[in-house]
């Protein structure tokens, strides 16, 4: 009897262990399948020295990802590209795998383009090209570079400055306004009034007729501004001209 009991207890550690060792294999079995037959392998692409954005799109089409880990200066690469990638290009791996890059902020320092005489949309465009930040921004007057085109720039052309750096950059205001004295009309025929009030880069704006025996035909007999009044140039100025009475009907102004 206590033979037999003891054949049965080994029996039954045997059964457990087979039973343990079966179940590991196909545990392993399964393991195998899902991961190296369900789950195909690529060949990682070579992505040095292409643009971030196109590295992550060849990922992408492959069933891979990436991730940026550094971000490095470089003399040789452009800025945004990539330097170095893990794994390295050539390298069997499985789709969903995770590729790391290194990607190139570019040389430590930057050259400073010249924008002095380019317009401001355009400046701001080349220093943005060049790694630059557009700084601080001054308007003034000028008679000889037109309105809206750079002066002057805080940092030489050329100069050799860290990106990011700030470029301040001085403004054209355009012509500065000049303020006039309206001058006296009154008493002058219309056509002297007129080219008095063009020589002063004036506006002839409206013309009315009077009419009237106290005064010479076609002469002015009021205005507006008033006479000697202060007055920007390129201004308006209105005429009132004095006409024979008449019963026929006024001459039409010429002026709106």
């Amino acid at each position: 009897m206590k033979r037999f009991l003891l054949f049965a207890r080994d029996s039954f550690f045997l059964l457990s262990i087979s039973g343990v060792v079966f179940a590991l294999f196909v545990l392993v079995g399964y393991l195998s399948v899902h991961f190296f037959i369900q789950r195909p392998t690529v060949n990682l692409p070579y992505l040095h020295r292409t643009s971030l954005i196109e590295s992550m799109k060849s990922l992408e089409e492959m069933d891979l990802s990436g991730r940026v880990v550094e971000y490095r200066f470089d003399s040789e690469i452009p800025r945004g590209y990539v330097v170095e990638q893990y794994p390295v290009a050539g390298t069997t791996v499985k789709v969903d795998t995770t590729v790391q890059l290194v990607v190139s902020r570019g040389p430590e320092k930057v050259e400073v383009p010249r924008v002095e005489r380019m317009e401001l949309k355009r400046a701001r465009i080349v220093l943005q090209d060049a790694f630059l930040n557009m700084g601080d921004i001054t308007y003034l007057h000028s008679d000889s570079v037109p309105e809206g085109y750079i002066i002057r720039q805080s940092i030489e052309s050329e100069a050799m400055v860290p990106q990011e750096t700030d470029v301040d950059l001085l403004v054209s205001a355009g012509e500065k306004t000049r303020i006039l004295r309206v001058p006296d009309l009154e008493g002058k025929h219309l056509q002297e009034a007129q080219e008095i009030i063009e020589e002063m880069n004036l506006i002839l704006d409206r013309v009315e007729y009077l009419q009237t025996d106290e005064y010479s035909s076609q002469t002015v007999i009021a205005q507006s501004p008033d006479p000697l009044s202060s007055i920007s140039e390129y201004s308006e100025v209105s005429l009132t001209i004095a006409v024979p009475p008449s019963p026929y009907q006024l001459p039409e102004t010429p002026y709106r």
